[in-house]
């Protein structure tokens, strides 16, 4: 056996093949693993040596100690012969060549009946198509129109089928969907405007309102013949109530000097109809546009501008939430709520109540000034789940009521002044206060309101001066009338029945009308032609009908 051993030793390359032989099949086995990483023990470098090592001990007896170094360093060699960092093993060209794939066209917002015949309806995940596998880079996007309008482009017509609020009135969700009609020769019909009159706010307009709602009440249904009759009393009480919500109902306005000045008497008729103190305190004015004015110009403005630098607090009162306190709890710009208490400052004191107590003879109420209280405690309309959680944070509970203090925002707010006194000293156009987060709520603009229904709304359709902003237009009345569910709960202020002309006048914008003719009928998306080809039409429609009033207009003899 040493003879047979000691031969090979006589070649010092005799073990080298076989020492070889392992390396190789090692090295090579690693070129085919996936992504030429390694997967096991035997393809590290160190493993790789071994093997080879050990598979020519066992092959080529002692003549480990020949080719040891022979075999090292060939190992070696074929484990770097090849960058690791590009792993060119693994790719593999496609027998067919792969296109770009093109970009996918978006999705249109047209409802589901609207689908042609035959496009089925999305039911859930599909199988993946034969085919190549899609690129995972994201396709280019088309490049925005130059005229702006991109986003009609690719963009549904949503039609509105329904008569939103007004579906229990049938005469009041005609006209409403008149209006909204672009081609309407008169979008405020006769009927419509008939129906406003009727539905002037006088107190004969309240009395029957109570009369209406105790009859309601006295009506007895067939399933509750065995209950009871309502005694005199009880419809008395329902009947007061409801002419207690139309008077004190929210009443719709265009512009801010409007709904202040709206607050403020519906806060002083409301402290009056429930025997209640007024409470009042002058919000400090900030910024650099108050440090423009005196000490006197100061307490003049208070005074000219009270019913909007000023806050008015009556328990009861109907308020609005003006910022975001807790989003994810319903405390939100926005949110209904209810005047209930106030959390005076560490200074006041009772006396300094009674000391600044002042008797309104005009409206027979008490009003209190004082300073600027900590908070302003309201019940907020918030949901069960938002009321528990605002519980769970610290909430009061006062006669099973859910009351949330509402402090000083952290921004001050900005406030325009109205009156003709401010124009004639010049104060600044725009004033910044510091105010609670809350606001009263009798009076609503229509941007405030939208959105809403409500059991009784009224409604002011004045006819407003040349001087007087912002104008009413067709989509600002729309958006008043359309609040409620009966035409029989919208009642009017203000209009004059002899002059109603500046609501035959309305007419919807004609930008709008352009936008809705721009939708293909058939496809229901939007193309830019059709709304050239309309605006076209309505430009050449105004000319001739500007050249024909200025021939009117000629003399007789030209």
């Amino acid at each position: 056996m040493y003879a047979c051993f000691s031969s090979l030793h006589v070649h010092p390359f005799g073990g080298l093949p076989l020492g070889l032989a392992p390396g190789f099949f090692w090295a090579g086995l690693e070129f085919l693993l996936p992504n030429g990483r390694p997967r096991f023990f035997f393809s590290t470098p160190l493993s790789v040596a071994a093997a080879a090592f050990f598979g020519g001990a066992f092959f080529a007896g002692f003549a480990i100690p020949t080719g040891t170094k022979h075999i090292l360093l060939s190992l070696l060699a074929v484990h770097t012969a090849r960058p690791r960092h590009l792993p060119t093993h693994r790719i593999i060209a496609p027998s067919v060549p792969i296109a770009p794939l093109a970009p996918s066209p978006r999705p249109s917002l047209r409802p589901a009946q609207s689908l042609p015949d035959g496009m089925k309806k999305h039911q859930g995940p599909q199988p993946r198509q034969p085919g190549p596998r899609p690129s995972a880079h994201r396709p280019p996007q088309p490049a925005p129109s130059p005229s702006g309008t991109h986003v009609f482009e690719v963009s549904g017509k949503r039609v509105q089928h329904g008569h939103g609020s007004a579906a229990d009135d049938k005469r009041l969700a005609k006209n409403l969907e008149c209006q909204r009609d672009t081609t309407c020769p008169q979008p405020v019909t006769e009927d419509f405007i008939d129906l406003l009159i009727s539905q002037q706010l006088t107190a004969d307009a309240i009395q029957r309102e109570g009369e209406r709602a105790a009859a309601a009440a006295s009506a007895r249904h067939p399933l509750m013949q065995h209950q009871p009759a309502p005694s005199p009393a009880e419809l008395e009480a329902v009947a007061e109530r409801a002419r207690t919500a139309l008077r004190f109902a929210k009443i719709g306005v265009l512009s801010q000097r409007e709904r202040h000045a709206f607050n403020l008497l519906q806060a002083r008729l409301f402290a009056r109809h429930h025997r209640r103190p007024l409470f009042w305190w002058k919000q400090p004015l900030v910024g650099v546009a108050a440090s423009y004015l005196t000490e006197t110009e100061t307490e003049r403005a208070y005074l000219e501008e009270r019913a909007g630098l000023c806050f008015h607090f009556v328990e009861g009162a109907p308020a609005s939430i003006t910022s975001n306190i807790e989003t994810g709890r319903g405390l939100v710009n926005g949110c209904d709520a209810e005047l209930h208490s106030l959390t005076l400052a560490g200074d006041t004191t009772l006396d300094n109540c009674l000391a600044n107590t002042v008797w309104n003879d005009q409206y027979g109420i008490w009003e209190v000034q004082i300073e600027p209280p900590l908070s302003v405690n309201a019940i907020p309309d918030v949901s069960d789940e938002a009321r528990q959680t605002l519980l769970a944070r610290g909430a009061s509970l006062f006669d099973e009521e859910l009351v949330v203090p509402v402090l000083v925002g952290k921004a001050s707010a900005t406030y325009a002044p109205t009156s003709s006194w401010a124009a004639r000293v010049g104060v600044p156009k725009e004033l910044r206060i510091n105010k609670h987060q809350i606001d009263l709520a009798f009076a609503v603009t229509d941007y405030k309101v939208q959105g809403k229904t409500l059991d009784y709304f009224i409604v002011s359709l004045g006819k407003r001066g040349a001087g007087v902003y912002p104008k009413l237009k067709l989509v600002d009345l729309h958006v008043l009338v359309s609040r409620v569910r009966l035409g029989a709960r919208l009642f009017v202020i203000g209009l004059n029945p002899d002059d109603v002309d500046h609501l035959r006048q309305l007419r919807p914008s004609e930008v709008l009308g352009i936008w809705e003719h721009g939708y293909n009928q058939i496809t229901e998306m939007w193309e830019p032609e059709l709304a050239a080809a309309y605006a076209a039409e309505r430009v050449a429609s105004r000319r001739a009908a500007e050249a024909k009033g200025r021939k009117r207009k000629r003399p007789a003899g030209a």
